[in-house]
């Protein structure tokens, strides 16, 4: 009798440990005569031997056990989930790919996705990255969750699948549009000539996220390949973005940014116009101060600061009151913050922030920032009222005034001997040495 049907014979067996054990035999021996019979115990009724011949059958990589592994994923317990996949992912075939997509996207349990995610990435099938992606960047996703995830998606970023991350620009969630741009970045040295590709023979959202990608890859030679598109209506704001020089055409094109629809382009043709240095934009900064949207508001003031102009001390000033008194609860501290910094870059406000910062008819919360923009400045005096608001009586005010101070040990702008002992058990024990 052959080893073959001896193992055989043990899937009779009474003993369930015996039967188990012939079954990872038959798979280790490698004999596709054992597929069959290995096929007819994924209904047995014990749990255990249904999961031994399902790995069994991934070893023997025979493409008959696709359909019935397939079958058995419909039915089977989340126990059961990691074996099945496994099986699959040996078999690596292709039909076994949208089933595995559209349980890793619908079921609740984690027990069933992650063997299913696993599976996907170890097939290697370049379907399966933006849904990844779609997973990643749902909010309501477990950390640890979304993590796994992204290590699977890394494994899956090669040459094919950068074409694949590419195509998330015509995705209709616009988180997976802009998580796939920020791994392009990261991958600027493989994806700048596929990014090229698409925004010359794309259309829509494809080529529009394409140069926006390109347009962040920082690259000399993505400059001359982007001055081609400063006269296309559709894509010029991007191309003027990533400009960013002087010249009258890319200047009007970014004034005329400042009045777009789209946030992306009205936050960084502000940003950019900054960086231009050009004074012609300095009103449309002004007037983007009181931009609906923070991320705009914020880029507005960081321009202002850039082309460091007195005439914007007075309008910053009245931001800062106007986005405590409206959004002081809201997710627009980075914008306060950002007009803070604005000023301090502008200076020669020092005796008139400082009158602001110690009038105690002003609430502390709008004083702070006034504080802020002193100690950017290097104001000694701005350094002592920040210090002092660690003794405020309101707890999330002191917490703002050692975070704040953090930072500028950090960027050196205040020598931490100075700070050390009023505020030592708020910093890492890692900064204070």
């Amino acid at each position: 009798m052959t080893d073959l049907e001896k193992l055989l014979q043990r899937l009779n067996d009474k003993d369930s440990r015996g039967r188990e054990e012939a079954l990872y035999a038959l798979g280790e021996l490698g004999d596709i005569r054992a597929v069959k019979p290995l096929i007819d115990i994924l209904k047995d009724p014990s749990i255990r031997l249904r999961k031994g011949a399902a790995v069994a059958l991934g070893w023997l990589k025979d493409k008959r056990a696709v359909d019935p592994l397939l079958k058995y994923l419909k039915t089977a317990q989340a126990s059961e989930f990691s074996s099945i996949t496994y099986a699959l992912s040996e078999l690596k075939d292709k039909k076994a790919v949208e089933p595995l997509i559209q349980i890793a996207l619908g079921s609740d349990s984690q027990q069933i996705r992650k063997p299913c995610i696993r599976a996907l990435g170890k097939m290697d099938d370049k379907r399966a990255i933006i849904p990844l992606i779609e997973i990643i960047t749902n909010e309501k996703e477990a950390l640890d969750f979304q993590n796994f995830t992204k290590e699977i998606l890394d494994r899956m970023l090669d040459d094919e699948g950068i074409n694949e991350l590419i195509k998330a620009f015509d995705y209709p969630y616009e988180g997976v549009k802009w998580f796939a741009s920020r791994k392009l970045r990261d991958l600027s040295d493989k994806s700048f000539e596929p990014l090229v590709h698409a925004i010359k023979e794309g259309s829509g959202d494809l080529r529009k996220y394409s140069i926006i990608t390109v347009a962040e890859i920082e690259n000399s030679k993505n400059i001359d390949f982007l001055n081609q598109f400063i006269n296309d209506d559709q894509l010029k704001y991007y191309a003027a973005v990533a400009l960013s020089r002087g010249d009258t055409q890319v200047v009007n094109i970014l004034i005329e940014g400042l009045k777009h629809p789209s946030t992306w382009v009205r936050e960084h043709s502000a940003l950019a116009l900054g960086r231009t240095k050009d004074k012609k934009g300095f009103g449309v900064l002004i007037a983007a101060l009181k931009d609906p949207r923070r991320e705009v508001r914020a880029a507005a003031a960081t321009a202002l600061g850039e082309l460091r102009d007195e005439n914007a001390i007075e309008p910053l000033i009245q931001a800062i009151v106007d986005e405590t008194n409206e959004n002081y609860y809201t997710k627009g501290a980075f914008v306060r913050e950002a007009i803070a910094n604005a000023l301090g870059k502008i200076g020669g406000a020092s005796e008139r922030l400082l009158e602001l910062a110690k009038n105690e008819n002003i609430r502390w919360n709008i004083r702070f920032f006034f504080i802020v923009a002193l100690v950017e400045m290097g104001n000694e005096q701005g350094i002592d009222l920040i210090i002092e608001g660690m003794n405020h009586s309101l707890w999330y005010m002191r917490y703002n005034c050692s975070r704040i101070l953090k930072r500028f040990v950090k960027e050196k702008k205040i020598p931490l001997e100075k700070i050390r002992k009023p505020i030592a058990y708020f910093f890492d024990p890692r900064v204070i040495r």
